[in-house]
C-alpha cells in the first residue's frame, strides 16, 4: 500500500512511515523496495533521544499505550536491535522529546535549509 501512495503521489507529498519501513527483520527483501522507494526523497528521521537508553523507554512505553497485548521486554529489545540500524537513515535527523509543534518547526527549518 504504501509502495503504491509514493509512486502514485507528487514529490510535495509526505508520508510517515512506521518504524520497521526501513529496518524490518523479516523481510529484507521489502527494506531493499522501500529504499528503493525513497531514493528520490527527503526523509527526516524522528527520534527521542541520540542515546538509545534514554529514548527506549519512551517508545516502549508509547507501543504499550497504543496497543493491547504489547510485550515491553519485546519492544525494548527491538527498538534496541533498530537503533543503529535508525541512524543511518534520514536527511533530516531530529532527536527530540519536545512537543509535536516544537518538532514540526524543527523540520521546517530544516527543509528551508536544503
Amino acid at each position: 500500500m504504501t509502495d503504491e501512495l509514493i509512486v502514485e503521489n507528487p514529490a510535495t507529498t509526505i508520508f510517515a512511515t512506521p518504524s520497521g519501513f526501513l529496518v524490518h527483520e523479516e523481510s529484507p527483501h521489502l527494506v531493499k523496495k522501500h529504499l528503493q522507494l525513497i531514493k528520490n526523497s527527503i526523509s527526516v528521521l524522528l527520534l527521542p533521544d541520540k542515546d538509545p537508553s534514554k529514548g527506549v523507554e519512551v517508545v516502549v512505553a508509547r507501543q504499550v499505550s497504543r496497543w493491547n497485548g504489547v510485550q515491553p521486554e519485546k519492544e525494548r529489545q527491538r527498538f534496541l536491535t533498530r537503533f543503529e540500524k535508525y541512524k543511518n537513515y534520514g536527511d533530516i535527523k531530529i532527536f527530540s522529546m519536545e512537543r509535536p509543534e516544537v518538532i514540526t518547526n524543527m523540520i521546517i527549518s530544516k527543509l528551508l535549509n536544503i
